[in-house]
């Protein structure tokens, strides 16, 4: 999912993506189920020089 060259559009979206996923409330269609305690998302950028991965977890309370 590329959002032009803005710095930090990318990223931002995805980790809105993986966090609507792991509250359950992804777009009909893209939901996975279950619903995932961890995701994680891959920028590249900077005349691919630059690299970013994130792993985010869902909270258990």
């Amino acid at each position: 999912m590329g959002k032009g060259h803005p710095i930090g559009a990318t990223g931002a979206a995805q980790v809105h993506t993986i966090v609507e996923e792991m509250k359950g409330r992804a777009p009909k269609g893209n939901q996975v189920d279950p619903v995932p305690e961890i995701g994680m998302t891959d920028t590249l950028g900077g005349g691919f020089n630059t690299l970013a991965h994130l792993i985010l977890g869902r909270s258990r309370r």
